[in-house]
């Protein structure tokens, strides 16, 4: 006969290890489903999952890390830093637009989606401004960052590492991004990729001012939300996490090795939680849908957290929504570029529609979205990024 307490602790038990077989059954499930999915038709597909379901916490992390290590480029930075996006009153929504519409483009197939074509198209357009002060080579750099940053960061800290085919099937889709981005040259596998972005950092990243002032800009704007006790912490916290080259191109002091390995063990610690105990996540983690809420008007997904205690800028850029169009800042005048004072003016896509007269509230383009934008001169989705004479000209 059972003692009082063992029947409790047997139940216990039992339900313990039903959890944590359930919890063994279901955890590789997706990655079982994406080796069988095609890297190439289903590109797309494998990184929306590993994006927003397998990993989002780690993935969200590396691409703000992977953005930030191109500050450590002076080309880059010194560029960054005239357009005023990283002063103190720019740098959130700054932030949120490139955000938004990044998720856009990346999470929806712009072959396929209009919202997410005319997302790249504005993002082409913003870019078509500096065409002569951005080198491919920083935009191929720049791009690089957001192919291989995750799957380097989820080998560190995720709790998997991405498959083969999965750096594949990203590599892909990123793959055709850049080629409408205009960005030539672009290697055709992972690892020549990874070769040449070594490569790169190897002759380009050094210190420079105007990469300490884009990098401060960015870490302000992730620590401001926390109380200012903790500022000075979350400060060292973020340094901890770079490489002593990136440390020393942003001027930042470099980190004791017994802080730098108790927030990577933190980061490993969480990893075996997620692997051993939690089960999949069900729910996509994205901030952006996949059409608007009302006519041209898209709403942020700002959910109470998805994950409490990350840093996040909690202010809202978009509290009323915002348009496609209406994302980004464009060169308030021409003096600084050497162009016209109206901007060229880009499609934002095939056959872009919208109901009628619906604008978002901010809205800083020079021309709002209106009832059907239209591909004036082009057989492919989306134009040349580059103004061209006769675009400066209408």
């Amino acid at each position: 006969m059972l003692p009082s307490w063992g029947l409790p602790v047997l139940i216990t038990t039992a339900a313990v290890a039903a959890y944590l077989g359930l919890q063994r059954a279901l955890r590789w499930r997706r990655a079982r489903r994406l080796a069988r999915l095609s890297a190439d038709e289903a590109s797309v597909e494998i990184l929306n999952e590993m994006y927003q379901l397998e990993m989002p916490f780690i993935i969200t992390k590396a691409a703000e890390f992977a953005l930030f290590r191109t500050f450590g480029v002076p080309t880059i930075s010194k560029l960054l830093d005239s357009t005023k996006g990283f002063e103190p009153d720019n740098v959130l929504s700054r932030y949120e637009d490139t955000t938004l519409l990044i998720q856009h483009f990346a999470y929806f197939d712009v072959r396929s989606n209009q919202h997410a074509a005319a997302a790249l198209a504005r993002f082409n357009q913003i870019h078509g401004f500096y065409a002569d002060r951005i080198s491919n080579d920083d935009m191929l750099y720049t791009l690089s960052q957001f192919m291989l940053e995750p799957a380097r960061f989820c080998a560190r800290f995720g709790w998997r590492a991405f498959t083969p085919h999965e750096r594949e099937a990203c590599f892909n889709y990123w793959r055709v991004l850049g080629e409408r981005m205009g960005i030539r040259q672009i290697p055709t596998t992972v690892d020549e990729l990874d070769a040449w972005n070594r490569a790169y950092e190897a002759r380009a990243m050094r210190y420079s001012v105007t990469n300490q002032r884009v990098a401060e800009g960015s870490v302000l704007l992730f620590i401001k939300p926390y109380p200012r006790c903790v500022q000075p912490l979350l400060r060292r916290v973020i340094y901890a996490l770079l490489d002593d080259r990136l440390t020393d191109a942003i001027g930042a002091p470099r980190q004791p090795a017994w802080l730098k390995g108790l927030v990577r063990g933190l980061l490993r610690a969480r990893a075996a939680l997620v692997r051993r105990l939690l089960l999949p996540r069900r729910a996509a983690v994205r901030r952006v849908n996949a059409a608007p809420a009302h006519g041209c008007t898209f709403r942020a997904r700002y959910p109470p957290f998805d994950y409490p205690l990350v840093s996040y800028p909690y202010a809202k850029a978009h509290p009323d929504g915002y348009t496609i169009d209406g994302l980004g800042q464009l060169p308030a005048t021409a003096d600084e570029l050497g162009m016209p004072t109206d901007p060229p003016r880009f499609a934002l896509g095939p056959a872009y529609e919208c109901e009628p007269g619906v604008v978002g509230p901010r809205s800083t383009s020079s021309r709002p979205m209106t009832a059907k934008t239209v591909a004036s001169n082009s057989s492919s989705p989306l134009r040349d990024w580059r103004p061209t004479a006769t675009d400066a000209a209408k």
